[in-house]
């Protein structure tokens, strides 16, 4: 029962990553998507959960990873495997995107050329940037386990102290392939590993560390906070200090808290397919909503929320899962 308690937190944190990402393309960067002013509160939320989005997508990956970690004496399937669902989305899903954003009014960050749609085969490109760094990680931690760098607790805390130093150096700041993501996201992919992987990290949040967790992670958001509203003077960029503290404690609360929500986690269950697909309908909500001539923000944002989270998932059941094919294409699903 407690294994699948576990389960349960663990897709409801996948729900709530899902939710914060819709969230932040429904509202878009500044400038874009509503164009909401830079005063309003859901800019404020935005802002406020940068920190948080994809180091909770990347840590809830490393979590899952360490599940069913590489068997070294299947290395090339795991790798060909991991590159299959990863990479075929960028192709099927990414390129598609890209063409429809330089043809569809009022997209956000549009290509200057329809073919500039390709570059998403090499480079960072929209949010397909977080499929290419995983890759990347994939093939690290690959090489990781082959050196034996995680066979115990004290090799393990070296190699996330080498990920913290790339992290804040930027020494990974390559565009290629996204690169600077992987740099970007590892710390946080190794601490979801670290906690699933080695019984005594879930043992001490979940116990004795459970209040030091807890007040660690609201002066994590109190110094978040006092910077946004610069009361304090800190680096708010995203290779900084204060970004990693506070990704790391916000990842680390949600863990230990062992939060089930039956909505979340079955929103969770669908969170590849919501990643791959929510940017379609959330620019689509835009044109809905205009068409119907309203001009409540509050209704932009749900209408966008409600779209980019729930026509993916009925698109996954009742289109993609139907076809072996399609869920080759566009999941990176084995054909057999």
């Amino acid at each position: 029962m407690r294994g699948n308690e576990k389960d349960l937190s663990i897709e409801t944190l996948r729900g709530l990553a899902c939710l914060f990402l819709v969230l932040y393309h429904v509202i878009g960067p500044s400038g874009g998507g509503l164009k909401v002013p830079d005063d309003s509160i859901y800019r404020y939320i935005n802002n406020t959960l940068v920190y948080i989005r994809m180091p909770l997508f990347t840590f809830l990956s490393g979590y899952v990873y360490a599940l069913r970690p590489v068997d070294p004496s299947k290395i090339k399937s795991f790798l060909k495997g991991k590159f299959r669902r990863l990479y075929l989305p960028i192709i099927f899903v990414g390129i598609p995107f890209g063409i429809i954003q330089y043809f569809a009014p009022g997209a956000n960050n549009p290509q200057d050329d329809w073919w500039g749609a390709f570059a998403v085969l090499y480079r960072s490109q929209n949010h397909f940037w977080f499929l290419q760094s995983l890759i990347v990680i994939f093939l690290l931690i690959t090489i990781f386990e082959l050196l034996n760098f995680f066979e115990n607790i004290k090799k393990f805390a070296f190699i996330l102290a080498i990920s913290f130093v790339i992290f804040l150096t930027g020494v990974a700041s390559y565009s290629f392939f996204s690169l600077y993501g992987a740099g970007y996201l590892l710390p946080f992919f190794l601490l979801g590993m670290g906690f699933k992987r080695y019984p005594i990290c879930m043992q001490f949040i979940r116990g004795k560390g459970f209040y030091y967790v807890i007040i660690l992670f609201f002066i994590s958001i109190l110094l978040n906070q006092l910077a946004m509203n610069d009361l304090l003077d800190l680096d708010m960029s995203r290779k900084s200090p204060l970004s990693l503290f506070v990704g790391i404690l916000s990842c680390t609360f949600l863990l230990s808290i062992g939060f089930k929500n039956m909505v979340l986690c079955w929103i969770g269950m669908y969170s590849f397919t919501i990643y791959l697909f929510h940017t379609f309908f959330t620019g689509f909500s835009r044109l809905i909503v205009s068409y119907a001539n309203v001009d409540a923000l509050w209704i932009y944002v749900l209408v966008g929320l409600l779209l980019g989270i729930f026509v993916p998932i009925l698109l996954n059941i009742f289109v993609i899962s139907k076809s072996k094919v399609l869920s080759f294409m566009f999941l990176g699903k084995s054909l057999k």
